[in-house]
């Protein structure tokens, strides 16, 4: 019997340990003091019963007292040392032992995959307060943006959409340089006198060229290079609004997961503690319990990487916008968000008004270069 509770005692306890550790509780002493709370009474209730039963034999005084009464205090005594042993001396082993094995583990000799494995197990086997806090993060300190509002701050900020705007300037500014008929020369010039005279007549003028003939194609080029920006700067505007949308949708998508996780491993979380007081009083298997903590460790795990979707798409959304500040969507609901499907021919699409853009360009260019064969005209005047 000694042997029994006292073997007993010490598995119940050393049991609760582990437990504790395959729950996350790394820390030792942590581990220690609640395991020992949480075990303290059924270690007592067994030690106390067992007592409670060699007590009669303690007290007896009938025939066979004086064999009985050593017996019973021989057991009784043996059963508050054991007592005392798993619950003072036991938790000084298993911390002595624990912390033997986590020298053996030391940093230089640690391999990459317990490493990587260290490094995941931290970040997914989070306490409900650091899901909480997170969701919290997120939720209350993040500016919120409509749809429209992120497709508008995009176009008014970003680099690319910007450079083609200033494109179209350009493109207008150079128009300006078609009416050059051509150059403006001054000259000037000395003439003898006939006749013997010794007399030099001194003659000015001014000589001015004519490309009439090619200030028009000239200009038609101009034109389709600035009509060539501007379909640029709307086909650049037109894909920044529809990324702008993926990404915006992204985050919706990414952050609807999340709230939905978060709201099952709140309730996992009951379920859990719910567990673990039906496992104390032995209302279910320790199989179980085992069964329900994996579930409830399944969906923090899927919590915390719905977490990290959130957060990288978050991120990848806000690279549209300037400034340090991020921004996530705001909670609509999906109706909101369904548009009727516009079916366009597909001859009406701006990158195919682009590439035929191109080929006027290239066919004005063709023009202007054919002007320069063309003839010229030339004026002059002089007076002396």
């Amino acid at each position: 019997v000694l042997f029994g509770v006292a073997v007993l005692n010490g598995l119940v306890l050393v049991s609760r340990f582990n437990s504790l550790k395959i729950e996350g509780v790394m820390d030792l002493q942590e581990r220690i003091l609640t395991g020992t709370k949480e075990r303290l009474r059924p270690i007592l209730l067994t030690a106390t019963a067992a007592i409670m039963g060699f007590l009669p034999m303690a007290f007896s005084t009938t025939a066979g007292a004086e064999v009985q009464r050593p017996l019973a205090t021989v057991v009784i005594g043996g059963l508050i040392s054991a007592t005392l042993l798993t619950l003072v001396v036991l938790p000084i082993l298993y911390a002595y032992i624990e912390k033997r094995k986590m020298r053996k583990h030391k940093p230089g000799s640690t391999s990459m995959a317990s490493v990587v494995l260290l490094i995941i197990g931290g970040s997914l086997l989070l306490s409900p307060d650091s899901v909480q806090a997170q969701e919290q993060v997120l939720n209350d300190t993040l500016p919120q943006i409509a749809l429209d509002q992120a497709v508008q701050k995009a176009i008014a900020n970003y680099p690319s959409l910007e450079a083609a705007r200033l494109g179209i300037d350009n493109r207008k500014a150079l128009q300006k340089t078609a009416w050059d008929f051509g150059d403006t020369n001054l000259f000037t010039g000395g003439e003898e006198f006939g006749n013997g005279s010794d007399g030099v007549t001194t003659k000015f003028g001014i000589q001015q060229q004519f490309d009439l003939f090619g200030v028009l194609p000239r200009l038609n080029h101009r034109n389709e290079q600035t009509e060539l920006a501007r379909l640029n700067y709307e086909l650049s505007e037109l894909e920044l609004r529809l990324r702008v949308k993926q990404d915006w949708s992204t985050v919706f998508i990414a952050k609807q997961q999340y709230e939905i996780y978060n709201r099952l491993n709140q309730q996992f979380r009951d379920i859990a503690r719910a567990a673990e007081i039906k496992f104390e009083t032995e209302e279910i298997s320790r199989l179980g319990y085992l069964n329900i903590m994996n579930q409830a460790n399944q969906i923090t795990i899927q919590t915390e990487q719905a977490f990290r979707d959130y957060g990288a798409a978050v991120r990848a959304f806000n690279k549209w916008f300037e400034g340090d500040s991020l921004y996530t969507v705001q909670s609509v609901s999906a109706e909101q968000l369904v548009q009727p499907l516009q079916v366009d021919s597909t001859f009406d699409h701006p990158l195919i008004a682009l590439y035929q853009q191109k080929i006027d360009v290239a066919e004005a260019s063709i023009k202007e270069q054919r002007s320069q064969f063309l003839p010229s005209f030339q004026a002059s005047y002089g007076w002396q």
